[in-house]
């Protein structure tokens, strides 16, 4: 844990509940990587059926609480990881972060993104809006994009999709019907595991 305060900065971490909730998703993303990484060389898996880049991830959403808490963990386990920003962030020591400033709509940034890599955690999304428009760019639109990015991305067979809880209940308000159809986007695209 303190490594991640030293790496993002404690201001994230705003209760005891955000630190129980988020640390341990990424903990797990981590021991993931590290289980399959080791399950690889015990099996002596010849070089040509290994994976191209077995500790590379893609992010986006990098610049949010959970893309920050992620990218600070998995660094900090020698993961090399792209990282899709509207803005790069001021603060980038993190060496085995590259980061590459666009957004969800323009394709070649997200074929740029997901070039190379056999993983996309896709956490990015809209939790504040001024009307249905303003989450479904992000949440609906921008998810399709990046599914398409990376279904057509010939390394890239796994997409992890965060969502949110709220996708449960769509009648309650436009965030939580734009995770929803979110959501609902994903089992379209063949060859992707999530």
């Amino acid at each position: 844990l303190q490594h991640v305060r030293d790496s993002c900065g404690a201001q994230i971490w705003n209760s005891p509940l955000q630190q129980r909730l988020f640390i341990p998703l990424a903990d797990n993303i981590v021991s993931i990587g590290k289980a399959r990484s080791s399950h690889e060389k015990e099996m002596e898996v010849p070089s040509h059926i290994q994976y191209a880049s077995c500790l590379e991830l893609r992010i986006n959403g990098a610049t949010g609480f959970i893309g920050r808490v992620l990218i600070a963990k998995l660094a900090a386990s020698g993961w090399k990881v792209r990282a899709l920003a509207r803005r790069v962030p001021f603060r980038q020591d993190l060496p085995l972060v590259e980061w590459i400033c666009g957004d969800m709509n323009c394709d070649s940034v997200l074929c740029d993104l997901v070039s190379g890599t056999e993983a996309v955690i896709h956490c990015a999304g809209a939790i504040r809006g001024k009307s249905w428009d303003d989450f479904s760019r992000t949440n609906v639109t921008g998810t399709r994009n990046i599914l398409r990015a990376a279904s057509g991305a010939p390394s890239c067979s796994r997409f992890l999709f965060i969502s949110s809880l709220a996708a449960r209940e769509p009648h309650l308000s436009w965030y939580a019907r734009s995770k929803f159809e979110a959501e609902q986007l994903i089992p379209g695209f063949s060859g992707l595991a999530s």
